[in-house]
């Protein structure tokens, strides 16, 4: 049988309360705080509150498109991933909060890849992948990424091994794109087992979601800094999204992809 869920699980704050009113709407019903010294609530909270800040600013006009190039300098999210975030929500009939009130959400800290390697999520998710019955499931995983952990070296090592081991010893095509270029320390040998003709070393254009995608199934990051240790995932299973009329879930698929094609053009 086909495992139907890959996405990481028994973390003990899998579900967390990341949600703010937008546009001032009223808070939903299913938000509750664990208590005000709730730290590790706090912590997402202000990752969370970020994101969605700079997105409802895009919204409604106040981050321009304009700000994309001094964004990059930076270093820091812009406009391109707000819009790309909005997209994404907009093949759903329902509304932000309740587009990510049904997905499953990570937090974790790159810093705790060596005392804590269990609570890092995305590598959980390879993990789980590795460790799937393939039956009537491709063996093909896309990887559209920023710096692939360029400053976190332990976290990058990690995901070299687990890529080897898909290919390897799991027999998976791997489509690999990322600014990172191919004879960076580790990354030289994801080059030697990815699918050159569909890959990408040293983009120059931003990703706006990165993102791992096996299938149906798709872990992605929410914008954060290139340096910043802390991260939120979201985990899609593409098939339990209701999508509007007139979508399909290939046009969900495609639109993964698609992140990718502007990349690279």
């Amino acid at each position: 049988m086909v495992k139907q869920n890959v996405a990481p699980v028994d973390f003990s704050h899998t579900s967390v309360n990341f949600f703010r009113p937008p546009y001032g709407k009223e808070y939903p019903q299913f938000y509750k705080r664990e208590g005000v010294s709730d730290g590790f609530q706090n912590t997402v909270d202000i990752l969370f509150d970020t994101f969605f800040e700079n997105y409802n600013d895009y919204r409604a006009g106040e981050m321009t498109d304009e700000a994309e190039e001094s964004c990059r300098f930076f270093g820091i999210p812009g406009p391109s991933q707000y819009q790309a975030f909005y997209d994404l929500v907009s093949f759903s009939v329902k509304e932000e909060f309740e587009f990510l009130d049904r997905r499953d959400f990570y937090f974790y800290d790159l810093t705790k890849l060596e005392s804590q390697p269990q609570n890092i999520p995305v590598l959980r998710f390879i993990e789980n992948i590795i460790n799937c019955d393939f039956i009537e499931q491709e063996k093909k995983i896309v990887l559209a990424l920023g710096s692939f952990w360029e400053n976190q070296p332990e976290t990058r090592e990690r995901m070299v091994e687990l890529l080897e081991e898909l290919h390897n010893n799991r027999g998976f095509k791997i489509v690999f794109a990322a600014k990172c270029s191919d004879d960076e320390e580790h990354v030289n040998r994801i080059k030697d087992i990815v699918v050159r003709e569909k890959s990408s070393f040293g983009l120059k254009n931003r990703i706006a979601i990165h993102y791992i995608r096996w299938g149906d199934y798709v872990f992605l990051e929410f914008p954060h800094t290139e340096d910043s240790e802390m991260r939120l995932n979201m985990f899609l299973d593409l098939n339990t999204i209701e999508l509007k009329d007139n979508l399909e879930k290939s046009d969900l698929v495609s639109f993964f992809d698609n992140l990718i094609v502007k990349a690279t053009n």
